[in-house]
């Protein structure tokens, strides 16, 4: 489900991967930040209004996602240390938010 919304909200040319268990990474290339955060915010919001029926349980759950996002680094290893920086403020500030 968070693949499909990924792959929904990003162009053909844009870097989707699952960086660990729960985590996602998505690269867009030539990006301000306002529209990084917009296309952010499209995800978000895509997801959170889709409930998932988990059958064993015989009931529909609710997903959410917290987003970092970063631009303007020197390197993939400096970008993937800001975009971890706005991940965790973005769970810092109480889960479902894109920072």
């Amino acid at each position: 489900m968070v693949a499909n919304q990924l792959k929904q909200h990003v162009r053909a040319s844009d870097l989707i991967v699952r960086y660990g268990g729960d985590e996602f990474l998505v690269v867009i290339e030539s990006i301000q930040m306002e529209e990084a955060k917009a296309i952010a915010e499209s995800i978000r919001l895509g997801i959170a209004t889709q409930n998932i029926v988990v059958t064993s349980l015989g009931k529909a759950i609710q997903v959410s996602v917290s987003i970092g996002v970063a631009i303007g680094a020197e390197s993939w290893l400096e970008l993937l240390e800001k975009a971890d920086q706005s991940l965790l403020k973005a769970k810092a500030r109480g889960k479902n938010v894109v920072v």
